[in-house]
């Protein structure tokens, strides 16, 4: 389905399945209530849900990944087909 599913995990959240726009806001209205009523679950699904972020999106983990890229594209190695002289 693309989208959320691409970032939602199972340890940092719950990923209803858009099955169609009839059954869609009862799946999410059961995953909402059960946030509500699991505190502890709650907690630990927002703590890994905030490390994976920081993780994976902060401004200074995405630069780090853009000048990795930069250098490895600009590595001697990295060239794939000969230059014809």
């Amino acid at each position: 389905w693309g989208g959320p599913a691409d970032y939602v995990e199972p340890d940092c959240g719950i990923c209803v399945e858009p099955r169609d726009a009839r059954t869609f806001p009862h799946l999410f209205a059961i995953a909402m209530l059960r946030l509500a009523r699991d505190p502890v679950e709650r907690s630990r699904l927002g703590a890994c849900a905030r490390q994976k972020a920081m993780r994976a999106y902060s401004w200074t983990n995405k630069i780090q990944r853009g000048v990795e890229i930069y250098e490895s594209a600009l590595s001697p190695s990295s060239v794939s087909c000969p230059v014809s002289q």
